[in-house]
C-alpha cells in the first residue's frame, strides 16, 4: 500500500480521515454471518490506515437508524465485525435490521465531519434497494461545498438507483462522489481495489485544492 500510494502523490501529500459507513439491514445478514464484511473492514482498514496519520478508521452502521461505533485499529481490526459492541446481530437489534436508511447514515455523518477543513472520504457500503434516490442526492449537492468525498461501494446486491448515475447530478460545487459495484470484496485484488480508491480520490482533492476548500 506504501509503495502504490508513491503513484498518488496527490492522495500522499496530507492526511485524510477514513470513515467506513456499512449497511447493517437485514438483507445484509449471511455477509455478515459468513465474515465478508469482515474481510471488507480488514481491506478498508488497509487503505485508511496508510491515509491517516491516526492509522484508525471511523466506523458507522445503518439501517433504519445510524450510529457512530469505535474506531477500528490494529487491536481490534481482526474481529471487529463480530466483537465491537456485542458484535453484528446486537448492531441489526440496535438499528432496526427491518429498513435501511442511507439518507439518515449520510445526514449524521454530514454533520459530524462537515465542519472540518481536513478533508474526510467516506467509504459507504451498501446492497442496493436504496430507501431515497432524492435524499441522496439533496445530500451530495449539500456536502459538495465541504470537504467531505463519498465513496460507494455496491457489495453483492442490485438496483443502486442513483449512485448508478452519479455524475448526472447537477448543482454540485465538486465532484465529491463515486460508486464502485462489486459481488464480492474479493473480486478485485488489494491492489486494483486500493488503486480504484485512491485515483478517486487523487483526482477530488486535486480539485479541491484548486478551489481553495482545503486548509493549507
Amino acid at each position: 500500500m506504501f509503495l502504490m500510494l508513491a503513484r498518488y502523490p496527490g492522495a500522499a501529500e496530507r492526511s485524510v480521515q477514513v470513515v467506513m459507513c456499512s449497511d447493517i439491514s437485514g438483507s445484509m445478514f449471511d455477509q455478515y454471518r459468513n465474515g465478508r464484511m469482515q474481510r471488507v473492514v480488514d481491506k478498508f482498514f488497509t487503505y485508511a490506515s496508510t491515509l491517516s496519520d491516526a492509522a484508525t478508521m471511523d466506523f458507522w452502521a445503518f439501517a433504519a437508524k445510524s450510529r457512530q461505533f469505535g474506531a477500528v485499529t490494529m487491536d481490534n481490526v481482526r474481529d471487529y465485525t463480530f466483537a465491537e459492541m456485542g458484535g453484528f446481530e446486537r448492531w441489526m437489534s440496535m438499528l432496526n435490521y427491518q429498513f435501511n436508511n442511507e439518507p439518515e447514515a449520510m445526514r449524521d455523518i454530514m454533520m459530524i465531519y462537515g465542519g472540518l477543513r481536513a478533508p474526510v472520504m467516506v467509504l459507504f457500503v451498501t446492497d442496493g434497494h436504496l430507501s431515497a434516490d432524492w435524499a441522496i442526492e439533496e445530500i451530495l449537492i449539500k456536502t459538495s461545498r465541504f470537504p467531505i468525498f463519498w465513496q460507494f461501494i455496491g457489495i453483492g446486491g442490485s438496483e443502486y438507483g442513483i449512485l448508478s448515475c452519479l455524475n448526472e447530478i447537477d448543482g454540485r460545487h465538486s465532484n465529491n462522489a463515486a460508486f464502485l459495484k462489486l459481488e464480492d470484496i474479493d473480486d478485485l485484488s488489494d491492489q486494483a481495489l486500493f488503486q480504484e480508491l485512491l485515483c478517486n480520490l487523487e483526482q477530488w482533492l486535486n480539485e479541491l485544492s484548486c478551489k481553495k476548500m482545503l486548509e493549507e
